[in-house]
């Protein structure tokens, strides 16, 4: 359903049948495959979508139920806001801070070449491969026991050079398919010239991957340093605003009803979607509610008007949870931000992406500035990110809040 709903060209037929998408189930109720309906159209930035969810023959319609901050924690609104990159154009030109504006548009692929080194990597990596199978066939014999025998056939192991495969490969890595020809034109020629065309043949799909793994990395090592080139700069600021280039904690918002009980007095909203939750995300959220020196906390969503983080990769970063700490007067005293992660993830290249930008956000946090007119006389800019790794997730709450 999800590929027919994000077709950028859709129109629709007039033909009712072909206008509506449909999901069948056999288990559950009703209620329940709505809720989680609506609840992946929200995930996926769909939200306007959930009013036209309904049952085939019956009026029932799904209603999202709306929840707000509690009013408890309203005193604390200062703390509602968190900082934001803002690109400094000029002193008189400010705007929040785009990747696609600010990275993409200083990439270039055109006078990208692979190094002397890189090239010999990829040659000397291509060895000479049997050419022939081995087959296991099974069978029943006449007392319909099983019978297996092995067999060897020649295969042909030659790929088919196409340039055009190559092409929508590299479009994917650089967004713009006549550059990508272009480039995909000039790595064929490369080859062509060092190696046989029969060794080419044999290897294509290999060398395409190698190729890409190479541009992939090269990409990402060049969008760090714009991004490291911006700080020492000075282009970047990290800002809290009220304005709308900043961001404020939403105070209310729509999720799908539950029959789970509330029982957090710590949590920032009054309802919460528990069973969104995955097993370390909850053990973390519990260990937040039990914390003596916490005020409020929350469950952030990965949706547009929630908190992220844009750092130099394309995708921003959606942190788990945002968690304040109150001192000894039971004052606010610091807010954190944080991201979980699974043992299984720690030490892959998301995890440690996320644990660069998130140590920036903690080196620039003495330099965070205030914009625009608030409401109130209190600023907070005691703001600090950590990842939380699940082998270490009591050790490192139990530390932030002592």
């Amino acid at each position: 359903m999800g590929r027919i709903l994000r077709q950028p060209n859709a129109k629709k037929t007039g033909n009712k049948l072909l206008d509506e998408s449909y999901v069948y189930y056999s288990q559950g109720s009703s209620q329940n495959i709505l809720i989680q309906i609506s609840y992946g159209f929200e995930k996926e930035g769909l939200e306007d979508l959930k009013g036209n969810i309904n049952i085939i023959g019956g009026a029932n319609q799904f209603q999202p139920k709306k929840v707000k901050i509690q009013n408890k924690f309203k005193r604390y609104s200062y703390s509602f806001f968190l900082p934001v990159w803002i690109f400094v154009k000029n002193d008189k030109e400010k705007r929040r801070f785009n990747y696609s504006v600010d990275i993409k548009s200083k990439l270039d692929f055109i006078n990208f070449d692979l190094s002397k080194d890189q090239f010999n990597k990829i040659k000397s990596s291509l060895s000479k491969e049997t050419k022939e199978r081995k087959v296991l066939i099974v069978s029943l014999n006449d007392e319909s026991h099983m019978m297996a025998r092995g067999e060897t056939e020649s295969i042909e192991n030659r790929d088919k050079i196409n340039v055009n495969y190559l092409s929508r490969r590299l479009a994917e890595i650089v967004d713009n398919p006549f550059v990508a020809r272009d480039i995909s034109e000039k790595f064929l020629n490369l080859f062509r010239k060092n190696i046989s065309e029969l060794e080419l043949s044999e290897h294509f799909g290999y060398i395409i991957s190698e190729l890409l793994k190479i541009i992939i990395d090269s990409k990402s090592d060049r969008e760090e340093k714009i991004f490291k080139k911006y700080l020492d700069q000075k282009k970047l600021e990290l800002v809290i605003s009220d304005r709308n280039d900043g961001f404020k904690i939403p105070e209310s918002f729509s999720m799908r009803p539950n029959n789970n009980i509330f029982n957090y007095e710590h949590y920032l909203f009054d309802d919460f979607e528990i069973d969104s939750l995955n097993t370390l995300e909850k053990d973390v959220a519990e260990l937040l509610e039990n914390q003596e020196k916490i005020l409020w906390w929350f469950r952030n969503r990965e949706s547009k008007d929630w908190y992220s983080i844009q750092g130099w990769k394309e995708n921003k970063i959606h942190p788990d949870f945002v968690a304040a700490k109150k001192s000894n007067k039971g004052k606010l005293e610091i807010v954190y931000v944080l991201e979980s992660k699974g043992d299984y993830l720690e030490g892959n290249l998301d995890t440690n992406y996320k644990r660069k930008v998130l140590d920036i956000l903690n080196n620039s946090k003495k330099n965070i500035y205030k914009q625009g007119k608030f409401d109130f006389d209190q600023f907070n800019d005691k703001i600090e990110y950590y990842v939380v790794p699940e082998k270490e997730k009591d050790q490192k709450i139990k530390e932030l809040y002592k």
